[in-house]
């Protein structure tokens, strides 16, 4: 799909990530993009990452642990990075 080199970012507000797994798979795989951050993830402690497992990537979460929001994003693992967990504020849904 990116047929330009360069860094290449997908967002998504999915409003509930578990039943759309395999379609946001789907889309990484085609897209090869750096990092897919999503919206409205609605997921809490009781999903394991495993489950939200795409090939080629790492996940990092920010579950809100009651109904709705929650934000998560998926970083192609052959890139370095850090999350600035320095910037995370209890009453803000996002990810440094």
């Amino acid at each position: 799909m990116f047929r330009n080199r360069g860094l290449h970012f997908i967002h998504v507000n999915i409003r509930s990530i578990l039943p759309k797994i395999d379609e946001l798979r789907t889309i990484a795989r085609r897209t090869n993009a750096a990092c897919i951050g999503i919206t409205e993830t609605w997921l809490d402690d009781s999903v394991f990452d495993s489950e939200l497992r795409i090939d080629n990537y790492n996940i990092v979460r920010r579950d809100r642990n009651i109904q709705g929001g929650g934000v998560n994003v998926y970083v192609r693992s052959d890139l370095a990075f850090n999350t600035q967990t320095d910037l995370q504020h209890d009453e803000l849904e996002a990810i440094w």
